[in-house]
């Protein structure tokens, strides 16, 4: 059986060994595809029986997880269904996303914890260790706050893999690697410190091209720009519900009743879902391309954002749809900024692609047939 070199440890606490539960005890490794092909997964052992479980975009691993434990007798054990759910969400790229999104909200506490302190107090700069460009001297008061993040309000709208990923990075102290003293640390930073973060220190991020604004074509601009969006969504708990302005109602038993009629109509890649994310977009494209690059790419932004609102949330708002095919409709037939060719061609190097991401865990190759096919 062979084996591909292991990864450094992902946000499992027991990762690659026996996971110990009350009523299920198995292993667990990542499954390493043939070059090309798009599918991920996870070998688990259990009852001395291997068993591949194999999944394609757009698939989604807790549901896969629940069916492998109950066909193995185990599907009310919730610590086997959470843990599997998460290796295997992790293993398909979620790991990469849940480092990216520790780095910005660690980011964005800590500028709203320094601005408020510069509000407050005239000389928080200087007695909180905050200089010119946002460089920072670990304090007590800025380290507690900063220590907070996991539990906070913030990242309740995420997935259970990246609130889990958000405790693995606290408890490693990355916040050390994410702000260094005497650095700057605004907002113009952030791509630099999740590279230095997410790429180079944890290894959880496969590395991209280093792009030059002349490389920036009509399709690189609307691919980047609509795989980003593909990330904001994608990264929400599927339990994630939204308001709906046009539906308020005036009594909480009016609501309840509403929200009964119409399940989806507010979860989940919903309509709604997708709008919110949708106006985040162009705004926040300079946290995910590097200076030089995002002012670009956030300039292409506005313009399809301006002419085809209606056609990008139609592509994105389709619970059977995947964010490789929602791009493609969007850059390739609604903008026509892309041949299909063309999209091919560049879609693996687009910065909010995870299917190549490291899983962070031990590798070997499928027990089975190699192809897509387990539970």
């Amino acid at each position: 059986m062979e084996k591909a070199a292991a990864h450094p440890q992902r946000f499992s606490e027991t990762p690659n060994g026996n996971v110990v539960v009350p009523k299920a005890t198995y292993t667990v490794q990542q499954l390493l595809p043939p070059p090309g092909a798009e599918w991920w997964g996870l070998a688990v052992r259990m009852h001395g029986r291997i068993t591949d479980i194999v999944l394609k975009e757009g698939q989604d691993p807790h549901a896969a997880a629940a069916k492998y434990l109950e066909a193995n007798g185990v599907r009310d054990d919730a610590y086997a269904l959470q843990h599997l759910g998460e290796s295997l969400d992790s293993v398909g790229g979620s790991t990469c996303d849940a480092c990216k999104t520790f780095v910005e909200e660690a980011t964005a506490r800590f500028l709203k914890y320094a601005n408020k302190e510069r509000h407050d107090q005239k000389l928080t700069k200087v007695r909180n260790g905050v200089t010119v460009g946002w460089s920072v001297n670990w304090g007590v008061g800025t380290l507690n706050h900063i220590r907070q993040l996991c539990e906070s309000p913030e990242m309740t709208s995420y997935t259970s893999t990246t609130r889990t990923g958000c405790r693995w990075y606290m408890e490693r102290n990355m916040t050390a690697n994410v702000f260094i003293e005497g650095e700057a640390n605004g907002p113009a930073d952030i791509v630099r410190r999740k590279q230095r973060v997410c790429g180079d220190v944890v290894k959880h991020c496969a590395p991209r091209p280093q792009l030059q604004p002349q490389q920036l074509s009509p399709c690189r601009k609307c691919a980047e720009t609509m795989m980003d969006l593909g990330y904001l969504v994608r990264r929400d708990a599927r339990s994630i519900e939204f308001l709906d302005p046009k539906h308020q109602h005036a009594s909480p038993l009016r609501e309840v009743l509403s929200r009964a009629r119409m399940p989806r109509a507010r979860g989940y890649r919903s309509r709604i879902h997708v709008q919110t994310r949708f106006a985040e977009l162009c705004d926040t494209t300079p946290d995910r391309h590097r200076p030089g690059i995002g002012e670009e790419i956030r300039d292409a932004c506005e313009d399809i954002a301006s002419e085809h609102e209606a056609a990008i949330v139609d592509a994105f708002a389709d619970m059977y749809s995947t964010d490789t095919e929602a791009v493609r409709e969007v850059c390739v037939t609604t903008t026509n900024a892309c041949t299909d060719s063309e999209y091919e061609g560049l879609r693996k190097s687009l910065v909010s692609y995870r299917l190549d991401q490291p899983g962070g865990m031990a590798q070997r190759q499928s027990v089975s047939s190699g192809q897509p096919g387990g539970q």
